[in-house]
């Protein structure tokens, strides 16, 4: 029915956000005496990088299945909201694994000599880039198959109109991880680096 459908969603969006908080990139800073990175409860400790990340996740679905929902009004179709949310954890998953190998390819220096640590994504090392270029990989593939039911275009523009607002969520992740930033500036909307996690040359 439709209403085990959207528990079994809420479910598996809430182990997923669970895992993602809770396991990625233990290597964020722990504590700076202007902001906490982490919070532990119940015994389990919630990294604020993974729960941004994951916030930014659930905003790009929805609003990608408010657009994909809004298409199949227009032509006559039904959204089958079950195949969605099958195809969105596939790309996801393909998402993940384009941002660790675009990761290993621009650190391949290090990698080549530590090849049994190119699985380890909890210790740190995805990109965006990569994930994008998985994520479209997954679409263009899937599309070609016919298993995603919907013209290329149409997802690419559901993407297109969802990625800027999961972006600038994730975003706020690379400030809590003191990451990501450009050159000093006294500009009123400059955003404070910790003197500790700034690059040589960043002071």
């Amino acid at each position: 029915t439709s209403g085990t459908a959207g528990c079994d969603v809420i479910a598996c969006w809430s182990w997923i956000f669970l895992v993602v908080s809770s396991g990625y990139n233990r290597y964020c800073v722990k504590q700076d005496d202007y902001m906490v990175s982490e919070i532990s409860l119940l015994g389990i400790t919630f990294h604020l990088y993974g729960i941004i990340l994951g916030m930014a996740v659930i905003v790009w679905v929805q609003v990608v299945s408010k657009q994909l929902e809004k298409y199949s009004h227009n032509v006559g179709k039904k959204f089958d909201e079950q195949r969605f949310f099958v195809v969105v954890f596939s790309m996801l998953v393909s998402a993940v694994w384009g941002a660790r190998l675009w990761h290993v390819m621009t650190d391949w220096n290090y990698y080549a000599s530590n090849l049994s640590r190119i699985p380890f994504i909890w210790n740190g090392g995805l990109s965006i880039f990569g994930a994008l270029a998985g994520g479209f990989a997954f679409l263009l593939l899937g599309s070609k198959k016919k298993f995603l039911k919907l013209p290329l275009v149409v997802l690419l523009d559901a993407s297109a109109v969802a990625l800027p607002f999961a972006q600038a969520i994730g975003r706020w992740a690379n400030y809590v991880n003191q990451e990501l930033y450009g050159l000093p500036t006294s500009v009123p909307w400059a955003v404070h680096i910790d003197p500790a996690h700034r690059l040589v040359g960043y002071e």
